[in-house]
């Protein structure tokens, strides 16, 4: 949660997207193989209802390069709009504060088991 709390916070958000449908697991670690220098993040929170799937996603490579989408409601027509995707690059430093805020929550030492199930709110994905 804290983490989502800093991604949401704006603090690292210019532009980017990457969406892929979820998995049977709502978490997932890949951390087998990896090299130090790698870094990969992404974070999904959305739901699915009659309006449309309105949802917003971020997704952070070691290159710098920052993936954004968001599809919200349209106020005026009462349903899902037209998907918003940008994409930015941003400086090794916001890249190695993520790292940190990643290495700092211990969320790679958790077990995705405990990850929250969807629910009439939504669901949240966390790729690192």
């Amino acid at each position: 949660k804290a983490f989502a709390s800093a991604m949401h916070a704006g603090s690292y958000v210019g532009a980017m997207p990457a969406m892929h449908a979820g998995s049977a697991s709502q978490c997932h670690f890949t951390t087998a193989a990896r090299r130090p220098d790698e870094f990969y993040l992404r974070y999904y929170t959305g739901h699915k209802r009659l309006s449309g799937h309105i949802f917003c996603e971020y997704e952070f490579t070691q290159d710098g390069r920052l993936r954004y989408a968001l599809n919200a409601m349209d106020p005026q027509r009462m349903e899902a709009d037209v998907v918003n995707r940008q994409e930015c690059y941003v400086s090794p430093d916001v890249i190695e504060d993520l790292r940190k805020i990643v290495e700092d929550s211990e969320v790679l030492k958790r077990d995705d088991r405990h990850w929250p199930a969807p629910d009439r709110s939504g669901r949240q994905e966390l790729e690192v």
